[in-house]
């Protein structure tokens, strides 16, 4: 007897849970149950019954909830006695657990933790997390509904669409019903849509045939602008050449005068040094006196004697900025080999995989995409208290393979991750015990060599960074609290510099993007105060204030350190764990929801 396929609620679609029957014998989920009274006291103020989700038998409703309906105990313990002695089952291990961990029952979308019963509620009870959406592992898996993070159990035969319980006021003038109702009820339609599917299939494949001969315009076409792009390119070429030549005569100008400058002074200075020597031998004190003062004088600031000074600067060469448009963004299903990629031109999403004997992604881990469109992922760690490791890899999002990649000089975690030209720094976040450190090093990706950097002065996880002006900026995360702290690297000096502004809230696990060569864009994250940060604004690294403040409250996801964002044109792409698509005007200062279609 195949008890998973006869105990299975109709609403939920689970093994059932505390067992209720109805009049019509059939069994529910007592949390199902209440939902179904719920829903019909929505949908019909004064209802006297409710409909059986398997059969639609009417059922009368005696209180507004589901105390009054009978347990099935007898049901419930044969549904105990199977799953106790169904030792085919696979144990998922909570990671929050510190001794003996116990099995896992849920997952946190927003922490991606896998939790036991008791670290579930010891999570959510926080109110630091109280926001976090956590579900059962295999709900987590599913398709939800975007807007609320609830499985899509209803369908609105009027509008097409899948509904989960929070939409369906939103559809009480239409025509709904739950899955299993639709499916029966909908059968010949749907059999009617593939019939027309394949007319519509045999049409298209009939054009695709008719266009094969564009592939030779598309020839001639392309042959026609790889020749126009290397004469473009030659022009190019020779003016950088020109560029080249002229800087380099205008440096050595500048440079050759600094020395003369500096060859004047040393001369003055021995000038000075001989004459000191000859004051020394004088015998009369007094004459010596008279002599020696004005010497003196000179540590002091005070000489008449002059002595040349000049100001050493840097000569700043023009900025020219080469890189490579990025036209994919992406989002790595940590602790699975999953991942989403979303293509900017074709606007849509594709959920990919790696091979099966690829290793899952790490937790915790960081990465950036590289000038050939590869991905590289650097470091994570297991469990939430394990010590982070060194490991990276390679990840081909166009061919869904993976390679290993040179491993870091340290292990980091919940680290910051920036591709600058050539290069990836790797900054700060958790070592190898599990503390925070200053530690960063850089990977050059043309000899696949790492080395290590400045040490930042303030270690922390879950901070935000970019590149601008020859600098990386790190902005707030978190050590022993949340912090509001800014800090400077010059690449020039190998220096990190602890800026005296601060950021106008403690935050930690946001983000932030450079939109042009002095603002910042800072936006999502957590606050402090333990709740999710719903603004964005803009650090002038100029004027070093903040404006262009904004509210995201209307944009039903956070906005996490996890992602990546990506620019086209005026406009800033992020994506999340859900699918959810966000995009940024920079002109406008707006967020909205990308629709996918």
């Amino acid at each position: 007897m195949n008890i998973e396929k006869l105990c299975i609620c109709p609403v939920c679609l689970e093994i059932l849970k505390s067992p209720v029957i109805l009049s019509c014998s059939h069994n529910l989920c007592y949390e199902c149950a209440n939902r179904v009274i719920s829903i019909s006291k929505i949908s019909q103020e004064s209802a006297s019954y409710f409909n059986c989700p398997y059969c639609r038998t009417k059922n009368l409703l005696l209180s507004a909830s589901a105390d009054f309906l009978p347990r099935n105990k007898i049901l419930e313990q044969i549904i105990l006695d199977w799953q106790i002695s169904n030792t085919t089952l696979k144990s998922i291990k909570c990671q929050l657990c510190k001794d003996n961990p116990l099995e896992a029952i849920n997952e946190c979308l927003a922490c991606e933790a896998i939790l036991c019963s008791t670290c579930t509620t010891n999570h959510i009870s926080k109110s630091r997390f109280a926001h976090h959406k956590v579900l059962p592992i295999c709900k987590a898996r599913r398709v939800l509904c975007t807007e609320h993070f609830e499985e899509l159990e209803w369908f609105c035969t009027t509008e097409k669409v899948l509904l989960c319980s929070i939409c369906l006021p939103k559809h009480q003038d239409h025509h709904v019903l739950n899955k299993i109702q639709a499916g029966d009820a909908l059968k010949q339609e749907a059999q009617w849509c593939k019939k027309q599917l394949k007319k519509v299939q045999k049409q298209v494949k009939k054009d695709i045939n008719g266009l094969e001969e564009g592939f030779k315009v598309l020839e001639s076409a392309e042959l026609g602008s790889l020749t126009e792009l290397d004469d473009l390119c030659n022009k190019n070429i020779e003016e950088v050449n020109r560029f080249r030549l002229e800087t380099k005569k205008k440096i050595q100008e500048i440079y050759a005068g600094l020395r003369s400058q500096l060859d004047l002074r040393v001369n003055r200075m021995n000038v000075i040094s001989n004459s000191i020597s000859q004051v020394s031998q004088t015998e009369d004190d007094l004459e010596f006196l008279q002599s020696s003062y004005p010497y003196l004088a000179i540590s002091t600031g005070n000489s008449q004697i002059t002595t040349p000074n000049i100001i050493y600067t840097q000569f700043q060469l023009p900025v020219i900025h080469l890189s490579t448009p990025t036209h994919h963004l992406y989002y790595l299903n940590r602790g699975t080999r999953e991942f989403y990629a979303y293509s900017v031109s074709n606007k849509e999403i594709q959920i990919k995989e790696l091979p099966n004997d690829a290793p899952n992604i790490s937790r915790w881990s960081s990465f950036t995409t590289l000038a050939d469109g590869k991905i590289l992922v650097t470091g994570g760690k297991v469990e939430r208290n394990s010590g982070s490791h060194r490991t990276c890899m390679y990840i081909d999002p166009f061919k869904s393979t993976y390679s290993p990649a040179v491993p870091m000089l340290k292990g980091h975690s919940s680290h910051i991750s920036l591709r600058i030209f050539n290069k990836v720094y790797v900054i700060s976040g958790k070592n190898e015990d599990n503390i925070c450190d200053s530690h960063c090093e850089v990977f050059d990706t043309y000899t696949e060599t790492w080395s290590s950097i400045g040490k930042i002065n303030f270690p922390r996880t879950c901070a935000a960074g970019c590149y601008i002006n020859n600098c990386i900026y790190v902005l707030g995360g978190f050590q022993n609290s949340v912090c509001n702290s800014i800090e400077k690297y010059s690449m020039h000096y190998n220096l990190w510099t602890l800026l005296p502004t601060v950021l106008p809230e403690k935050i930690w696990q946001h983000g932030c993007f450079a939109v042009d060569s002095k603002r910042i864009l800072i936006f999502g994250g957590e606050k402090d105060s333990e709740e999710p940060s719903k603004v964005s604004y803009v650090y002038d690294i100029t004027t070093e204030g903040f404006n262009s403040m904004t509210n995201i409250d209307t944009i039903p996801v956070y906005l996490y350190f996890w992602i990546q964002i990506i620019r086209d044109g005026d406009f800033l792409y992020t994506i999340n764990k859900e699918k959810t698509l966000v995009k940024y005007s920079i002109p406008d200062n707006k967020w909205a929801l990308v629709d996918l279609g």
